[in-house]
C-alpha cells in the first residue's frame, strides 16, 4: 500500500490519465474509494506500455546535474539522477530530458547509419538534427554554452585591452 501511495504522490496526473486511456472503465477513484486494492493498482501500472505517460515520467525522465560541493573527487562531475523528487544539495541542474524507448533508439541509430552511408564519399555533412539521443543533445548544448561563455570572456578581455587607452 505504501508503494502505491508513494507513486500516487509523485505522478498523480500521469496515473489518472493512463488508467483511463489504457484500461477503459478503470478509474483512479476506484482505488480511492476502496473498490480496487493497492496491489491491483500496482499490477495495472506495471503492465502499462513503455510509451505511457506514467512510465515516461517514472522510468525515462532524468536530470543531468553538476556537482558543486566540497568533495574534490566529485568536483565538476556530471551525474545522472531521476527526474522526480527533490534535488540533492550541492548540485546544479544542467539539463532535464526524457529518454527514448528502445525501439526509437534503434530506429534513430539505423537512420543515422543510413544517412552516413548514403553520404559516404561526398564533401557535404548531412544534417543529423533530431537523430541524436536526448542525453547527447543535453551534453552538446552544455559544451556549446561553455564555448560561448569562453568566447564572450575572450571578447571582453580583448575589448578591455584594446580600448584601455581611452580610460587613461
Amino acid at each position: 500500500m505504501l508503494e502505491a501511495i508513494k507513486l500516487w504522490r509523485l505522478f498523480p496526473t500521469q496515473i489518472a490519465s493512463d488508467l483511463r486511456r489504457y484500461y477503459p472503465g478503470c478509474h483512479i477513484r476506484d482505488w480511492h474509494q476502496g473498490r480496487m486494492s493497492s496491489r491491483e493498482l500496482l499490477e495495472l501500472l506495471a503492465e502499462l506500455p513503455e510509451t505511457s505517460r506514467f512510465k515516461e515520467a517514472a522510468e525515462r525522465t532524468f536530470r543531468v546535474v553538476e556537482y558543486r560541493g566540497p568533495d574534490p573527487n566529485l568536483k565538476d562531475q556530471l551525474l545522472l539522477i531521476p527526474g522526480y523528487g527533490k534535488l540533492p544539495k550541492d548540485v546544479a541542474v544542467v539539463g532535464e530530458y526524457v529518454d527514448w524507448t528502445l525501439d526509437r533508439k534503434i530506429a534513430a541509430r539505423n537512420v543515422r547509419e543510413l544517412v552516413m552511408l548514403r553520404n559516404d564519399g561526398r564533401d557535404t555533412t548531412p544534417d543529423l538534427a533530431g537523430l541524436y539521443e536526448p542525453l547527447h543533445e543535453v551534453l552538446a548544448q552544455r559544451e556549446r554554452q561553455k564555448r560561448a561563455d569562453l568566447v564572450a570572456k575572450a571578447r571582453a578581455h580583448v575589448h578591455r585591452g584594446a580600448y584601455s587607452y581611452e580610460r587613461r
